[in-house]
This record gives C-alpha cells, sequence and structure tokens, in this order.
C-alpha cells in the first residue's frame, strides 16, 4: 500500500521519465546503426566478421538441427564449441540470432545490448541520486564512446558490456537490502557470466566491490551481513552457470593456455593514454581506412570525449568532499596503469601479486570499464556545475576550454618532436579542431540548458547536449566499424567459387591453408575491405569455414587443446612440414598459388584408418616420428608408453558414419589391430566396441585411436560431456532453488 497519493504521483512520473528518456535512446541507436538495422548492411570488420558471424552461424545450425553443440569438428581438427570463450551457447538471448534472419539478427542483438547498457546506465544513475537529465547524459557517455563501440568486433563483449550497470547497480542494491533484493543481482550477474568474456566480469566485480566498500563506510555495523549477502549471490550465480563454466574450466585446464603464456601483448604504450582525449594521436592508417594505436591493435579506439572527460573532470575537482568520486578515480587510474602491461613496471608487481593475470593476454582490456566510470563522474559532474553561480561556471568552462588547447596543443607538439614512421599528422590536426568544436558546441548547449528560464528552451538545450555527446564519441574516430552488403555472409559461395572442386564435407577429409598462405591472409593489404573478406571467405580462413560447414586442419578457436596446438604449431611455424601429417589428418584440398584457389592433394589418408603397426614411444619421440621425412600413416601410428605393442594387420573399415558428437564404423580384422581416427584426443570421447566402452588411445601425440579385436565388430566414438552433465544439474537445482526463494513470502516485522 501506498502512504499517500504523492508517492503514486511520483512513481508515475518516474514511470514517464524515463519511458521518455528510452525512446531518445532508443531513437540514438537507431540513428547510429540505421544502416544494419534498416539498410541491409553488416557489421564484418574484424572478428565481427571472420568469428563473430561464422562462430554464431554454426550455433544456429546445431539449433536447427536439434543439436546442443558441444564439439565442433570443422576446425583445428576437432574441438570443444560450447566451452569456448564467447560461444554464448547458453545464453537466452541468444534465441535473437537463432530465429530470426541471418546475419541481420546478429547485428540487432549486438545493438540491442548496447541499448540495455544504456538504459542500465540510465537506471543506476537513478538509484544514486542522480537527477533526470544527468542520468541521460550518463546513458550516452557510456554507450557513445571509442571503447565501448570497438566492443562491436565481438558481439559477447557487447553483451557483457550491456549488462555491467544493471549487475552493479542490482549487487549495491542486494547487499544493502538482503532478502528478495538479493535476486536481482544473481540474475544479471549470471547472464553476463553466461556470454564468457572472464575480463570484463572482474572489472564488473571490481566495481561492484567498490560499492560495497563505500557503502561499509557509511553503515560500519553491516559488515557480517553485507558479506553473507555477497557469499550468497556469488555462489547461487555460480550454481546456475554451473553448465557454462564447468566445461569452460575442463577445457581450460586441458588448453593451451596456461600460467606461464605472456600477457603482453597489445598493452596500450605510455604515451598511449592521449587518445582519451585527443583521437589519433600517434596512430597509424590502414591500407583499408581504419586507425589504431601504434602498438596496440586490440581495441580501435580508447576517445572518451571531450565534453565527457569535462563533465567527470569538474565531479573530480570535489574530490577531497565526495568519497564515491575519490574511488572511483583510483579505480580509473588502476585501469589506465593496468592497460599499460609490460610497458610500466607496476604492472609486474601486479602480475607478480597474482599471477593468473597472465591467462588474460590483452591488457589494454581494463580499459573497458572505464566508460562507466566517466559516465558516473560525468552525470555527477553535471549536478555539480549546473549548482555553481553563473560566474563560476563561466569561468569553469573556460579554464576547461584552455585546458583542453593546451592539452592537444601539447600533444602535437610532442608528435612533432618525436614522430613515430607512420603517424597521421593531418588526420591528428583535423580531428583536434573538430573535438575543440564540439567542445564549443558543448558549451553552448551547456549554458542553454541551465541559464534559460523557459523549460521549451532549456530541454532544448538538453537535447542539442546529448547530440553532441553522441556526435563527438561517435564520429571521433573515422570509419572505426565499417559496413558491407548482408549477401557477403550467403550460403554456398565455396560452391559459386569453386564448381569444379567439391569441398570435402564431415568425415571426409579436411582443407589446409598452407603456411604462406595463412600468413598472406592474416596480413593481407587489400584496400577495399569488402573485397578483403570475399577474398577470406574463398580461402575459409579463420573461422569462415564454418559458414561453408566446411572441415579445416587449423582454426580458430580461442581455446585450442593443448597437444592439438602444439601439432598446429609444428605445420604452420616452419614450411618444412611433412607431408605424411597433412596425409593424416586428410587434407584433400590445400591452397594454391593463388590464396583464394584450391589444389588438391591425391595422397590424403581416410580419417578413419586401420590395421598400421603400433609404436610405443614417449609424447617428444612421437612428435619427432609424425614429423619425420619418412612418416607414413598407412604404415605406423605412434601411441604412448601405457599402450600394448601391436603388429600391422589386415583391417576393413566399412559403413562409416561421422557426426558433430559420433563416429561409427564396422571393423573387420584378422588379428586384433588398431584404428587410428584423425580428430584431436580429448577426454571427453568415449570409445565403444559392440556397445562396450573400450579405452580411447592418444595416438600421432593429438589424435585418436582404439583396439580393434579379432572378428567383425561395431565401433562407436562418442562425445560424452561430464562437466557439462554435471553443470546442467547444478544450473537446474540453483534455477529451481531460487524460484523457490522468490516465491518466499517476506518476513513481517512488528
Amino acid at each position: 500500500m501506498f502512504k499517500d497519493c504523492a508517492e503514486i504521483e511520483n512513481l508515475v512520473t518516474e514511470f514517464w521519465n524515463q519511458r521518455k528518456a528510452l525512446g531518445l535512446l532508443g531513437l540514438l541507436m537507431c540513428i547510429a546503426f540505421f544502416e544494419i538495422l534498416f539498410g541491409g548492411k553488416t557489421l564484418f570488420y574484424r572478428d565481427f566478421g571472420v568469428m563473430g558471424i561464422p562462430t554464431t552461424y554454426y550455433q544456429r545450425a546445431a539449433f536447427w538441427n536439434g543439436e546442443i553443440p558441444l564439439w565442433n569438428p570443422y576446425s583445428n581438427c576437432g574441438a570443444p564449441f560450447l566451452a569456448q570463450w564467447g560461444t554464448m551457447c547458453l545464453y537466452p538471448l541468444s534465441i535473437i540470432y537463432l530465429i530470426l534472419p541471418f546475419p541481420w539478427s546478429l547485428n540487432f542483438f549486438c545493438v540491442l545490448h548496447l541499448f540495455i547498457g544504456a538504459w542500465g546506465m540510465y537506471r543506476f544513475c537513478r538509484k544514486l541520486d542522480v537527477e533526470e537529465f544527468p542520468s541521460l547524459i550518463g546513458a550516452t557517455i557510456f554507450v557513445f564512446n571509442g571503447i565501448t563501440l570497438s566492443c562491436l568486433s565481438w558481439p559477447n563483449y557487447c553483451v557483457a558490456i550491456g549488462w555491467m550497470p544493471w549487475v552493479i547497480a542490482a549487487v549495491k542494491e542486494g547487499v544493502e537490502t538482503g532478502g528478495r533484493g538479493l535476486i536481482r543481482p544473481i540474475i544479471f550477474a549470471s547472464l553476463q557470466l553466461l556470454v564468457g568474456v572472464p575480463e570484463l566480469v572482474v572489472l564488473t566485480w571490481l566495481i561492484c566491490v567498490g560499492f560495497v566498500i563505500e557503502g561499509l563506510v557509511r553503515k560500519s555495523n553491516f559488515i557480517k551481513p553485507t558479506m553473507v549477502r555477497l557469499a550468497v549471490i556469488v555462489t547461487v550465480t555460480s550454481g546456475i552457470v554451473a553448465a557454462q563454466i564447468l566445461p569452460f574450466i575442463d577445457l581450460l585446464l586441458h588448453s593451451q593456455r596456461t600460467i606461464g603464456m605472456s600477457a603482453a601483448k597489445w598493452a596500450m604504450p605510455l604515451d598511449g593514454w592521449v587518445n582519451l582525449a585527443v583521437p589519433l594521436f600517434h596512430v597509424f592508417k590502414t591500407t583499408q581506412g581504419t586507425f589504431f594505436q601504434n602498438g596496440q591493435q586490440f581495441l580501435s579506439a580508447v576517445y572518451l570525449g571531450v565534453m565527457a572527460l569535462f563533465l567527470a573532470g569538474v565531479a573530480v575537482s570535489t574530490i577531497r568532499k565526495n568519497g564515491r568520486v575519490v574511488w572511483l578515480g583510483l579505480i580509473a587510474t588502476f585501469l589506465i596503469v593496468v592497460s599499460f602491461g609490460p610497458n610500466s613496471w607496476l604492472f609486474s608487481i601486479f602480475q607478480t601479486m597474482a599471477p593468473f593475470l597472465a591467462v588474460a593476454r590483452y591488457p589494454v582490456k581494463a580499459l573497458l570499464a572505464l566508460p562507466l566510470i566517466v559516465a558516473l563522474l560525468g552525470s555527477f559532474g553535471w549536478m555539480l556545475w549546473r549548482d555553481l553561480p553563473a560566474r563560476e561556471r563561466m569561468r569553469a568552462m573556460v579554464v576547461g576550454f584552455i585546458a583542453f588547447l593546451l592539452f592537444a596543443l601539447g600533444a602535437l607538439w610532442f608528435m612533432r618532436m618525436r614522430p613515430l614512421p607512420y603517424d597521421r599528422w593531418p588526420d591528428t590536426v583535423q580531428n583536434c579542431y573538430s573535438r575543440a568544436a564540439f567542445l564549443l558546441v558543448a558549451f553552448g548547449a551547456l549554458s542553454w540548458s541551465a541559464s534559460s528560464a523557459r523549460v521549451d528552451m532549456r530541454r532544448a538545450g538538453e537535447i542539442l547536449l546529448i547530440a553532441v555527446l553522441f556526435f563527438d564519441g561517435l564520429k571521433a574516430m573515422p570509419n572505426q566499424n565499417p559496413t558491407a552488403p548482408a549477401n557477403l555472409f550467403s550460403d554456398l559461395v565455396w560452391d559459386q567459387a569453386h564448381p569444379a572442386v567439391p569441398a570435402p564435407r564431415l568425415g571426409e577429409g579436411r582443407v589446409f591453408i598452407r603456411p604462406e598462405a595463412e600468413e598472406r591472409l592474416l596480413r593481407s593489404n587489400v584496400a577495399d575491405p569488402v573485397v578483403d573478406m570475399l577474398g577470406k571467405r574463398l580461402a575459409e580462413w579463420s573461422h569462415l569455414n564454418l559458414l561453408d560447414l566446411i572441415p579445416k586442419v587449423n582454426g580458430s578457436s580461442t581455446l585450442q587443446i593443448k597437444e592439438q596446438s602444439v601439432v598446429q604449431n609444428l605445420l604452420y611455424e616452419t614450411n618444412g612440414f611433412n607431408a605424411g601429417l597433412l596425409d593424416f589428418v586428410g587434407a584433400r584440398l590445400e591452397t594454391a598459388s593463388n590464396v583464394v584457389e584450391w589444389q588438391a592433394r591425391s595422397t590424403a589418408r581416410p580419417l578413419v584408418s586401420a590395421g598400421q603397426s603400433v609404436k610405443v614411444v614417449d609424447d617428444t619421440a612421437a612428435l619427432k616420428g609424425i614429423t619425420a621425412a619418412g612418416f607414413s600413416p598407412g604404415k605406423e601410428v605412434f601411441l604412448n608408453s601405457n599402450s600394448a605393442v601391436l603388429e600391422s594387420s589386415t583391417c576393413l573399415v566399412t559403413n562409416f558414419s561421422w557426426k558433430p558428437h559420433l563416429i561409427s564404423f564396422n571393423a573387420t580384422a584378422a588379428h586384433e589391430t588398431i584404428a587410428s581416427i584423425a580428430q584431436s584426443y580429448f577426454h571427453n570421447w568415449r570409445a565403444f566396441v559392440d556397445g562396450t566402452e573400450t579405452p580411447l588411445l592418444r595416438a600421432n601425440y593429438a589424435f585418436q585411436a582404439i583396439v580393434i579385436p579379432t572378428g567383425n565388430h561395431r565401433i562407436e566414438i562418442r562425445y560424452r560431456d561430464n562437466a557439462f552433465l554435471l553443470g546442467c544439474a547444478t544450473s537446474l537445482l540453483s534455477i529451481v532453488g531460487l524460484a523457490l526463494y522468490s516465491r518466499r513470502r517476506p518476513r513481517v516485522i512488528g
């Protein structure tokens, strides 16, 4: 029951104000992404095209076949799929791109989650007692900046970014209220975890912990209930996402990623922080017209917006009076320092304190949480600036504009004094002019919105300010997210381009991109990005083979099985690879001198062969054996030291069938012998002879084999992921428990 009519009136007003805010944010999304929502275009640049679209296409194909895609038999000679980072197989809203027209649905999916992020940021600001308009400022800053827009290269990053403010707001409220207030943070945290971006999850919870500590400073007597509530949120969330997390952990433990791996790739240069305010500082322009920082090509932009930084600066100026601003500033500083990676001596201290950080290879990902912090500070800053006397408001704008000019001129002077080979001096100067112009217009809108006596004029000034924040963040980095016609990713491209060269299908063999072709495709300098992507499609590069469902020797699985990764590196680190190994993995086609054309290999072996003699060796000897010049996969198989020695024998393989999760065939052997299967060995595969389980052996270092008894037998190799099954049971119990808890009647006090 509401206490009085005034409370009802306030709720109705808040409801309608939120609807107007959502309408404006939705309009901004439609303007920013008109081409991909309504113009028949699709995102395609970088990982979106070569990994995001093919990965979701394979998941979509499995969905319509009634399968859960636990295993991907088309890449890396076979690799786990659901357990990979970012496949989003269990994320509920993936149903959008599974059932709607593709690839439009994937583009809509990404834009929708940016909208969810803007909405969440608006609500979060309102929860922090920020007024309506500055909350809208925070929502605009959060989405329309270089860092967030960089995430359009990865659909799962868009999702994780979108849920970030929801998780933080819900956790803050949940630990303060307890009871049913714990349900929302559990749901939102689960949604973010299911998309598989560990770094963003860690960053989200870093900010959550900051808000929790801030709350405890104000209410020190709530330490015990706060810790209990946090533990409940973490525990139940872990249970709900167990179906995704347990297979992931299992794969991680058997993958090429180790604690000792370098985390030095694409760290931000020490002077790269200048790009937070001055885009195109020390950047190079690719042949396709996009820009990247020298030495850091993970994020295509790190620009946060000059007006956003001004408002954040106003908030920071009150640091002595506002404890919340203090720790937000400390977290922002920490994130920037971490993004420098090995370029800063502080990073080595962090890595020494937490060695597991080495598993994440890109320190610059620490910046992904920076837009949320700047958005919060910007919303605080607008209210602080508005409450200043008119003369002080004007003084703040003059000081802010002069500070930006001095900073920009200093950056340009530094570029002149210490130029880099690929600096784009004219582009940088022009961009600085544009940013200064945006800042002047923003200051005009700021004054207009704060000083006008008429409500409609104030609203006009507010809308102009939002427009400046929007266009400044969207257009600061030229050509950041180029688009292409959606039919670039249509089906049957192979059949149209290579009608005389039929592609091997699942179980028939694989295609092999030769090392020199792989290098050319990786470092392609084709000026037209659409033509470049079409060439990569014809070459089945990266994960693009999933669009044509063509098996390939290599691939772009984020986590590879450790032994398979070693063999693949041997094939690609030297040009002197052994043809016998390629014969064994069934490489029936290989790239010709023109990387988009294919030529046949007549010596490729069937993917299942039997009757070879067994050589029992350790792993080192097995690697030497399969890469030796005389390796003959039709005559010999290398097994580990726990296997039995078997001589060659006649063995006929018939009724062969190869499906994603089941390989079956009949084998008729004159004597007990071995059958080798040219698929990556992974412990989730189980072997059965006439329905009775038998050991599946690791053969030729990274592949599979099974002992065939004398006589005629039916052989089945089945994929059974016990971690997934255990996770499903845990997730189901956790969801049921949460549902029952949500129906619990609240305790009445008094």
